[in-house]
């Protein structure tokens, strides 16, 4: 699995279903997705790359050419499979190597399709020159010659985690949204009404989206037990004296 950066301009045009919008209104639109319990779907220009692949990672970065507006992250989550009927390489012999998550190019350019899981305003992104200071990222190439880049797989599972702690503050702050927290969250408010089965649901629900989130693991394995003791509690003994037939 590779890392992949999508580049986000906040002046481009995007076509939501509610109409066209600028790129920096889209974290808006992905947080409501998001807080109703979904994923945001959609697809993303990639420049020229032809070798991206359904399951690699996938992060928006803000860019632009204002030279004060923060350079960084915005959104995260991973590439998935164009619907069949539009796939690229179904349109010629010229894209039979594209991968499931190409569909078909517009304006000269690829695109992919990407499943968006977590985000941030678009004023408050995950800094590149935040990044550049932490040693993991000491040497670490961040001037992405356009959209559909690789980022450098050495670094890929330090951007997770970096990336994972800062949603988190923004989320706290009311300016992010993350679809694994909202699972969490669900999980939580079932386990306050002793509704066991129904917290763990939601508690898988979370590991769904991330199979490393830890806290998840954790209740599952609490409210598993819970569950098996009272059901050894209420299990009645077979009778010792076998019934006698006539």
């Amino acid at each position: 699995m590779e890392t992949i950066v999508f580049l986000c301009n906040g002046e481009a045009e995007y076509y939501s279903k509610k109409g066209i919008i600028k790129n920096r209104e889209l974290p808006s639109l992905i947080k409501s997705v998001i807080s109703s319990g979904d994923y945001y779907r959609t697809s993303w220009s990639c420049g020229n790359s032809k070798l991206i692949q359904v399951g690699d990672r996938a992060y928006l970065q803000r860019s632009g050419n204002n030279g004060n507006q923060p350079s960084g992250f915005i959104a995260a989550g991973y590439v998935i499979a164009a619907p069949e009927d539009k796939q690229s390489r179904l349109f010629g012999s010229k894209y039979t190597n594209l991968s499931e998550a190409y569909i078909f190019d517009y304006d000269g350019y690829f695109a992919v399709n990407l499943q968006i899981d977590s985000v941030v305003d678009f004023d408050f992104t995950l800094e590149q020159k935040y990044l550049k200071n932490l040693p993991p990222f000491q040497g670490i190439n961040f001037n992405f010659g356009g959209s559909g880049c690789r980022f450098n797989s050495k670094a890929a599972s330090s951007l997770d985690s970096e990336w994972e702690k800062h949603s988190l503050i923004q989320q706290r702050q009311g300016r992010g949204r993350s679809l694994v927290d909202i699972f969490f969250e669900q999980g939580e408010y079932f386990k306050q009404k002793n509704e066991y089965q129904a917290a763990i649901d939601a508690y898988k629900l979370a590991l769904e989206v991330d199979l490393k989130y830890g806290k998840a693991i954790n209740r599952i394995q609490n409210w598993e037990s819970i569950i098996n003791r009272k059901r050894d509690i209420y299990q009645y003994p077979k009778s010792a004296v076998e019934p006698q037939h006539l």
